[in-house]
């Protein structure tokens, strides 16, 4: 055997072996990439999403009612993140370093969506709250009433809430224009 018939031999079965890989690999299939989860939407209504949002809020109002008339649960700060944790801290601090606490009762009103705040698929919305605050009071150190009389009965605020794992929190409180709950 030559120097070429071997070489001839060797390429041939080098052909071969690549043609019969390259079948081999034809029938193979082509992984295909992890399909990507979409998002969908957490309620299939803006007004289901509302009605969810307005039931975490009048669970948050009624843990705060508990707080200042004595029970220790629920705690309301298990409604609130962000800066509405922060305000309802810093609130309580306050009121401790006055001298002063708040007792009685607040009822929600009225709970009015802001249309078009709905984003990412119900994960954040925002809505105005009105606040009965009649029925709470404002006491010192000495148990006498300091409630300031100029306050209004009927108090609204923009709630602003975002959905973190099973349900809404409050992650927001901003003053309104307490003429929006007059009627």
């Amino acid at each position: 055997m030559t120097l070429a018939t071997s070489t001839v031999r060797a390429l041939g079965a080098l052909s071969a072996g690549l043609l019969t890989l390259g079948m081999l690999s034809a029938c193979t299939p082509v992984p295909e990439p992890d399909p990507k989860p979409t998002k969908t939407a957490l309620f299939t209504s803006d007004e289901e999403a509302f009605k969810a949002a307005e039931e975490t809020y009048r669970a948050y109002n009624d843990a705060g009612n508990a707080r200042r008339n004595g029970a220790e649960s629920p705690d309301p700060q298990d409604f609130l993140a962000d800066s509405a944790l922060a305000a309802d801290i810093r609130g309580r601090q306050d009121l401790e370093a006055a001298g002063l606490k708040t007792i009685g009762t607040a009822k929600v009103s009225n709970f009015v969506p802001i249309v078009g705040s709905i984003e990412l698929h119900g994960e954040r919305l925002a809505a105005v709250v009105c606040l009965d605050a009649s029925g709470i009071t404002t006491i010192n150190a000495a148990n006498e009433d300091v409630t300031p009389i100029d306050r209004p009965t009927v108090l609204a605020q923009k709630v602003e809430m975002r959905w973190i794992d099973t349900g809404y929190v409050i992650t927001a409180e901003l003053d309104e224009d307490d003429a929006q709950c007059a009627s």
